[in-house]
């Protein structure tokens, strides 16, 4: 097995086993602002089962949209042993004049995305938690790919798994390829 670089890949290969033989659920976190909705991708033994978004009005007040959230991925995914979730940084950064990177500060935005990421992870019954980066997962976006928040899930899934197949000494290709097919039939309108 190559070593694992990144705290990612190191948790990736703790629940190796799990990963490849368990139901996983990956959720693109959402508070239902008035362009998004919780999306998410369900695989079981490594085979996506199902996708899509739970759809949450937007006009209702956060508190509510995060119990809404709660109780739709309490009665839809009773029981799942590994919870996927997008990291979302509480701080941006920003290119300074001189074009080097900077830490910018708070991002107030990112407040109720936090809060739907806790709700999530309180929401879901799962024994391990795995925390992908978009900077990781956006590395496997097809060209000309329309971000959605199914496909975002998808995606976020379709980066486990290429890591955890590469950790296996497994050809990632097969299993990519399925998936962006599934990516690809899911935007059409046709999944």
């Amino acid at each position: 097995m190559p070593a694992p670089k990144s705290q990612l890949e190191k948790d990736i290969a703790k629940y190796l086993n799990l990963i490849n033989t368990g139901k996983l659920l990956v959720v693109d976190p959402s508070s239902s602002s008035r362009g998004s909705q919780p999306g998410y991708a369900l695989f079981e033994a490594g085979v996506l089962k199902d996708m899509g978004v739970l759809e949450i009005p937007p006009s209702m007040a956060l508190n509510r949209k995060l119990h809404r959230l709660v109780t739709s991925l309490r009665a839809d995914f009773p029981q799942v042993d590994i919870l996927v979730l997008e990291l979302i940084s509480p701080f941006f950064g920003r290119k300074g004049k001189d074009g080097a990177f900077q830490m910018g500060g708070f991002n107030k935005p990112n407040v109720s995305l936090q809060r739907a990421c806790g709700a999530t992870m309180g929401g879901v019954e799962a024994e391990v938690c795995l925390e992908v980066a978009p900077v990781t997962w956006h590395k496997y976006m097809p060209e000309g790919y329309t971000k959605n928040d199914a496909g975002d899930a998808l995606l976020m899934g379709l980066t486990v798994y290429r890591i955890a197949d590469r950790l296996s000494g497994v050809d990632p290709e097969p299993r990519s390829a399925l998936l962006y097919a599934a990516l690809a039939k899911y935007r059409s309108g046709r999944g």
